[in-house]
């Protein structure tokens, strides 16, 4: 019994030498040490640990300048450090994590306002009062939101170096040489950015950019950050490399925003967005009802985050304007003067559940889509955009009566979001009756918790 106290000694004076030497690493070295695969949860431990000393301030005064509410800015700040252990191993950064973090920080806590608004505006209406209930933050916290998001929304060039110089309080020198730039190159995008962001905060109602160092730098470089939720946050690491999900609190604000970056990478024109589905290896449940029914097999589907934090419209490609156009460009050969219905290719006219809708009823039990002509019966095309945000398939596709309406019967789990394309530009077995494929539409919905 006597060598238990010693081998906890030895323990911990093994952890007191690793932070040391974490201590001593590169922010890309931490990195690598956190995607590790299979690595040693104390060695993730305290690279987790390292990275939270030497840029917890910054993300723990994002989280309070945005929030206010210290609750809720804990759950951001811890939500910040679970998203960089689950994007660790894609993560690009160099030397400079400072930035990333700020802007995962940023994006995290205005998701957290947001959420927080919808419950307060739920409540009021509950209790039938016309405005939200007390809390609600203070006029700077407002503009302090207003001033993370314009930063957030600037090119990384000028972004990167505000963050590092104004918020992490870096000299040029030092800002320089963790983005590896020169110093010269360093100062004139700084300067560059100043007058950028100054100018957009300017149109969202600051009067001058005077006002802008002096709100960031006190309260980013130099916030310490309570020892307790420090601990908390390094105690992620254990759930993380279990594969357990966090507290509810900030599994939720941790999957909205891994699924915000997945939209971001895929927003644009729908023809961009189709080739960046394709690129990234976007799986089908392309079909074809041979006999009894049975439906040849997906490709091999891309793991991807598992939850959307915010409900993006439906979408679909581009059509031309109605001005004249060359006859090569009018689909299927049709001429100005004869586009007719019956000359059109289908579309989408209806969807249940309805696209855009954030309180689905989770024990829906199938996903009916309607387009404008009826179609060919045993084709479909349900493509996933990744595995989570795509629904588990219970039984047979088939078409309504109306040979307009494909069923989709599902199992739904709450408090998710499902993304599903109907046809895309390489996956294209919706069609109609003469064999023109459906014009691509983009089904996004969201479950009730």
């Amino acid at each position: 019994m006597a060598s238990a106290p010693n081998d906890v000694a030895a323990a911990d004076l093994g952890r007191l030498f690793g932070a040391g030497t974490a201590s001593g690493m590169t922010d890309r070295q931490l990195i690598d040490r956190l995607a590790r695969k299979g690595g040693d949860r104390d060695e993730v431990d305290l690279a987790l640990r390292a990275i939270l000393d030497r840029h917890g301030s910054l993300v723990w005064g994002t989280c309070r300048q945005v929030l206010g509410n210290v609750p809720d800015a804990e759950d951001a700040f811890q939500a910040t450090f679970l998203v960089l252990l689950r994007k660790a191993g894609s993560l690009s950064v160099s030397d400079s994590l400072g930035p990333w973090l700020h802007q995962v920080a940023s994006r995290v806590s205005r998701r957290a306002s947001s959420v927080r608004a919808r419950d307060r505006a739920r409540l009021a209406a509950a209790a039938g009062q016309p405005g939200s209930p007390g809390g609600d933050p203070a006029p700077a916290t407002d503009r302090l939101l207003v001033l993370h998001g314009e930063l957030d929304r600037l090119p990384d060039k000028y972004r990167m170096p505000l963050v590092l110089c104004h918020l992490q309080g870096k000299t040029h020198e030092e800002a320089a040489r963790a983005l590896r730039w020169p110093v010269g190159t360093l100062s004139g995008r700084l300067s560059r950015a100043r007058s950028l962001l100054r100018s957009r905060l300017e149109r969202r109602g600051w009067r001058s950019s005077g006002d802008i160092v002096g709100v960031l730098t006190p309260v980013c470089s130099r916030t310490i950050v309570p020892p307790d939720l420090v601990a908390r946050a390094a105690g992620l690491t254990a759930s993380f490399q279990a594969g357990l999900p966090a507290p509810l609190a900030i599994e939720g604000l941790t999957r909205g925003v891994l699924m915000t970056m997945l939209w971001n990478r895929c927003k644009g024109p729908a023809a961009a967005l189709f080739t960046v589905v394709a690129m990234a290896g976007a799986s089908s449940l392309s079909v074809r009802a041979l006999g009894a029914g049975r439906a040849g097999g997906p490709s091999p589907d891309r793991p991807g985050p598992a939850d959307a934090p915010v409900l993006v419209a439906s979408a679909a490609p581009q059509t031309p304007s109605p001005g004249p156009q060359p006859e090569a460009a009018r689909p299927d050969g049709v001429s100005n003067e004869d586009v007719t219905i019956a000359g059109s290719p289908a579309v989408v006219v209806r969807t249940v559940p309805e696209a855009g809708t954030g309180d689905v009823d989770p024990a829906l039990k199938q996903i009916k889509v309607t387009f404008s002509k009826e179609m060919r019966d045993g084709n479909w095309s349900w493509v996933t955009i990744s595995k989570p945000s795509f629904p588990e398939i219970t039984g047979k596709i088939h078409y309504l009566d109306d040979h307009r309406t494909c069923v989709l019967p599902v199992k739904l789990e709450p408090g998710r979001t499902y993304a599903i394309w109907l046809n895309t530009t390489k996956f294209t077995n919706f069609k109609d009756r003469d064999r023109r494929p459906a014009v691509p539409y983009l089904l996004v919905f969201r479950t009730k918790a």
